[in-house]
């Protein structure tokens, strides 16, 4: 742990973090800065705002994810945040799957919380997720202003399009143009979430080990401008 600290500058932790912290503010604290004098912590406001953490496997991005998760919930009301996880690995998402901000969308008759831990269950959400997009576009100003920002935090985001993408050419022959179908609605459902959600709350937190654009997904990501890298 000491190897690992930058000498001479103290970290923050989650309890000096929810100390300083309006209550539903949508303010967090990320650290201290390392150019001002004093190393002041740094705040910032997310509310309206797409994050992306860069780096490489075990470099901290999954940890500072958690970090500001933690922040976040024990500093705001349900009322005011929701999350939706959207974890392959879930190790980081286990660490919230109890809190009453998970939030949960009616599909037909039935109740559905947006927690997802495997491949299939994230393109479903997402797919949920762009139609609460959908609906919330419907709403008023005034009727929009009431609804909680959901945060939408989602892991190991190449992993999850190279899965996809991959079983197009894995799958036999009668089952190809479901394959591609499903991808097909995986990067539709990022670059709505990208393009659209932020000006009906609806906001990514996402993890990948590179800043990763590829032509499927140019477009959405310049819309992710607010980011921290990890080496």
């Amino acid at each position: 742990a000491i190897s690992t600290e930058v000498p001479g500058i103290r970290r923050i932790t989650i309890e000096e973090m929810v100390k300083h912290t309006a209550r539903n503010s949508f303010e967090v604290y990320i650290g201290r800065s390392l150019t001002c004098q004093g190393h002041k912590p740094v705040k910032i406001n997310f509310r309206k705002r797409h994050i992306k953490l860069i780096g490489a496997s075990q470099h901290g991005k999954s940890s500072m994810a958690a970090a500001l998760l933690e922040a976040i919930t024990r500093t705001h009301d349900n009322e005011h945040v929701l999350l939706a996880l959207l974890d392959l690995e879930h190790k980081t998402s286990r660490l919230f799957a109890d809190l009453p901000h998970i939030a949960e969308l009616m599909v037909g008759n039935k109740t559905v919380d947006l927690h997802a831990k495997n491949y299939e269950e994230v393109l479903e959400r997402l797919e949920l997720i762009c139609e609460l997009i959908d609906y919330r576009y419907t709403l008023s100003e005034q009727e929009l202003d009431a609804l909680p920002i959901l945060i939408v935090y989602l892991e190991e985001f190449i992993d999850l399009k190279d899965y996809f993408k991959q079983m197009i050419d894995a799958v036999p022959e009668d089952q190809k143009e479901g394959a591609k179908r499903k991808y097909t609605r995986l990067v539709y459902c990022i670059k709505k979430i990208a393009a659209r959600g932020l000006k009906v709350f609806v906001q990514l937190l996402m993890c990948a080990q590179v800043d990763y654009r590829d032509d499927d997904l140019q477009e959405a990501l310049i819309n992710v401008t607010s980011g921290m890298s990890f080496c």
